[in-house]
């Protein structure tokens, strides 16, 4: 500041801590864009006390309204976000008390989320399940490849099978069970 005698350089980096404070801890971030935009006038009152201008309190203001807008929209994001979470939560709950097992299998063959009865019924626990490819880990090697293209159609089509139809699939301990499907 006093080498260059430019206070607008410099302060554009005090953006920087203003918008992760404010992105960290909301409105918490005020005192500090108070104390940033606080440096900025002191400081200009300091190294040339004869030329403090309205930029320099405009910065500083500047750095508030910055940290109130941040902060805000931080806010916001989060409660939605605790929005989804609840939403997802219900589901699950939703889900996990049916008396039927639901799976989700994304479009490379991957679990991304099944039920509790359904981990009961296969013998897994979830963890063990979500990640792992379906075909390979619960369908009969016999009709593994019908079955995946079957899938993959239905993906590239994106529509679901209609009716129901039953198909066999294996459980942790090699028992193979009869479901009833629908998707």
């Amino acid at each position: 500041h006093t080498v260059l005698m430019l206070g607008t350089v410099f302060s554009h980096f005090f953006y920087i801590p203003i918008i992760l404070t404010a992105l960290w801890w909301e409105r918490k971030s005020i005192p500090v864009a108070l104390f940033l935009g606080g440096l900025v006038v002191a400081s200009s009152l300091f190294y040339r006390p004869d030329i403090l201008t309205l930029n320099d309190y405009g910065r500083a203001l500047m750095f508030i309204v910055i940290a109130f807008v941040v902060a805000y929209l931080s806010e916001q994001l989060k409660k939605q976000e605790q929005e989804v979470e609840r939403e997802r939560d219900l589901i699950r709950h939703y889900l996990d008390v049916a008396g039927s097992l639901f799976v989700v299998i994304n479009a490379d063959h991957t679990i991304r989320l099944i039920n509790h009865y359904g981990c009961e019924l296969l013998g897994y626990r979830e963890e063990e399940l979500v990640g792992m490819n379906w075909f390979t880990t619960v369908v009969p090697e016999a009709s593994r490849e019908a079955r995946q293209q079957i899938f993959d159609a239905a993906i590239d089509s994106g529509t679901a099978h209609p009716m129901p139809r039953e198909n066999r699939i294996i459980t942790r301990n090699g028992e193979e069970v009869i479901l009833t499907w629908q998707d």
